[in-house]
């Protein structure tokens, strides 16, 4: 079977036209439910987010 299109040159294509690192980025569990949050929910403060999505921070911060 004969490929219409050169693999290497589409492979090429959607990389210099998609920001893949974007879609792995959103598409991580939390971060896209943070953004359906976020969409959903207007204008917010950063306490009334943090209540909404409690986490551990204490291993982020190396003083």
């Amino acid at each position: 079977m004969n490929a219409k299109y050169d693999p290497e040159k589409c492979r090429e294509l959607i990389q210099e036209t998609i920001d893949i690192e974007f879609f792995r980025t959103i598409c991580d569990p939390v971060r896209s439910e943070l953004l359906i949050f976020l969409a959903s929910s207007g204008e917010l403060s950063i306490g009334e987010i943090a209540e909404n999505f409690p986490q551990n921070r204490s291993g982020y911060l190396d003083i």
